[in-house]
């Protein structure tokens, strides 16, 4: 099993948009599932994602 972080920040007036475009994302393989996410705007729009990798020979 491995873990992998994503981050990232954007402008909150593209709040929508990202939305939109996020719902257009193929679906994650089986073998990651998301662990938690975290949110917070404060100016911009951030994210901390962490997503649990049950498949070890698929990352290494």
């Amino acid at each position: 099993m491995a873990y992998v972080v994503i981050s990232g920040e954007f402008p909150g007036h593209k709040a929508s948009e990202i939305g939109k475009k996020f719902l257009d994302l193929p679906k994650l393989p089986d073998f990651v599932k998301t662990e938690h996410v975290f949110n917070a705007v404060a100016g911009k729009y951030k994210f901390f994602t962490i997503y649990e990798i049950t498949e070890e020979e698929k990352v290494f």
